[in-house]
């Protein structure tokens, strides 16, 4: 499920950043994971070469407008859902518990986060897409910023837009932004 999963766990929290990834790498076997104090250290460290994003609440909800675009990536974890995220849909983890219940929760949403798609048939990778698009990116700058081929970027607009029924730029910031893929503030 995790096998050659690259994880990034941020948090201003030495001690429950090291327990977690403590917990990650020895409870799941080939799972590359490093700690990182702030999304700012992140971004210095090449934050789309990592498949996962474990972030503490406080961090989430500080840096909104940083995982935003990367929401359908990030987990958020803490010891209780903080009333700023209790409507939104974004995987929970709390760590207020023991060892085994912590284990099993991120189990379920690992197996959650890897199988997910949004509700119009979207991957994770055409999401990512979409929203780098909406920001304005060109297509080679897009492949430049994930590591993939011009002609794959290509490939998955041409499959965003059939599957959304949308052909323009102007539509995909409309429909990134309605679906709070992008903020435009």
């Amino acid at each position: 499920m995790l096998k050659d999963k690259n994880i990034a766990v941020i948090t201003s929290h030495f001690l429950e950043g090291r327990g977690l990834l403590s917990l990650l790498v020895e409870n799941f076997e080939g799972t590359g994971a490093t700690l990182f104090a702030s999304p700012s250290e992140l971004s210095e460290n090449e934050s789309n070469s990592y498949d996962l994003f474990f972030v503490s609440t406080d961090l989430f909800i500080l840096h909104y407008d940083y995982f935003l675009p990367r929401k359908n990536k990030a987990i958020v974890f803490g010891h209780t859902l903080s009333s700023d995220l209790q409507h939104a849909s974004q995987p929970f983890l709390n760590t207020n518990a023991s060892e085994s219940d912590v284990t099993e929760q991120i189990c379920s949403l690992l197996d959650a986060s890897v199988h997910q798609e949004n509700s119009d048939g979207l991957t994770a990778r055409e999401t990512e897409v979409l929203t780098l698009v909406a920001q304005g990116l060109l297509n080679k700058e897009i492949a430049d910023q994930l590591g993939i081929s011009l002609h794959t970027v290509i490939s998955h607009r041409k499959n965003i837009a059939s599957k959304l029924g949308i052909k323009t730029v102007s539509g995909f910031t409309m429909y990134a932004a309605m679906n709070g893929l992008i903020s435009l503030s």
